[in-house]
């Protein structure tokens, strides 16, 4: 009886130390980064606006995985990351918003995931898209030069269809610190690829600077209007030229 007893205490023993030469061998092994899809993330086309997406990173390795650090390469885009250590086969998310409203064709920004892989300690993650307008104008700006008090400038932007569809532009809407007025009194259709030509009259009613925006409407439901900035500067009365210090 008592060899019997020595014997289930030993392998009791035996069992315990072996349990516990596993799990220090596990603790030894190192991790392994593994980006769930890839390395490369791309939205296709696109309209302008945030870019979202979930990014999986991936423990593959047969020990614990240390995420670092997930910095982003610019500050328009957030990657934060819900857990930094990663059990073995377990998987940690990384939140992307790529802001992308001022962006227009290719784009690529990037991610850098840094662990302590010892195989591949730095890992980048390549963000692409591209951005499509339905529409562009330009220039994207409208400029009066050496304005006069009661006197009307003219000035003269191109609006084109950049999209798959057709597009219906609507007569614009200022609020500008001087009196406009458009040529495009009606609603004009665009077809893919067509532009037309919209001129802007302003006319001063003060002197100094002018500023505000010119509101162009369209028909897209991606971008239905767009704003474009009225500058101008050195406006005198009427029959005097402007004067710098």
């Amino acid at each position: 009886m008592k060899r019997m007893k020595l014997s289930a205490m030993m392998a009791t023993a035996f069992a315990a130390l072996a349990l516990v030469t596993a799990s220090a061998t596990a603790q030894q092994q190192p991790g392994k980064i593994e980006i769930v899809g890839g390395a490369t993330y791309d939205w296709g086309n696109v309209a302008p606006g945030d870019l979202k997406a979930t990014i999986e990173v991936k423990n593959v390795g047969e020990g614990v995985l240390n995420v670092k650090e997930v910095r982003p390469g610019c500050g328009c885009t957030a990657a934060p990351i819900d857990k930094n250590i990663l059990n073995p086969g377990e998987v940690g998310k990384i939140s992307v918003t790529l802001r992308a409203s001022t962006s227009t064709g290719p784009l690529q920004k990037s991610i850098t995931v840094t662990s302590d892989d010892p195989q591949t300690p730095v890992t980048i993650i390549y963000l692409k898209a591209n951005v499509k307008r339905p529409f562009r104008v330009d220039p994207d700006w409208i400029s009066v030069l050496n304005g006069k008090v009661g006197v009307e400038s003219a000035v003269t932007v191109n609006i084109q269809n950049t999209g798959e569809e057709e597009l219906m532009i609507f007569p614009p809407e200022a609020n500008v610190t001087a009196t406009v007025r458009f040529d495009l009194t009606t609603p004009k259709n665009l077809k893919p690829g067509e532009s037309t030509p919209l001129t802007v009259f302003v006319t001063p009613t003060k002197t100094g600077p002018i500023a505000g925006q010119v509101k162009i409407k369209t028909s897209s439901k991606e971008m239905p209007e767009k704003s474009v900035d009225v500058v101008g500067s050195d406006v005198t009365a009427a029959g005097n030229a402007p004067t710098h210090n």
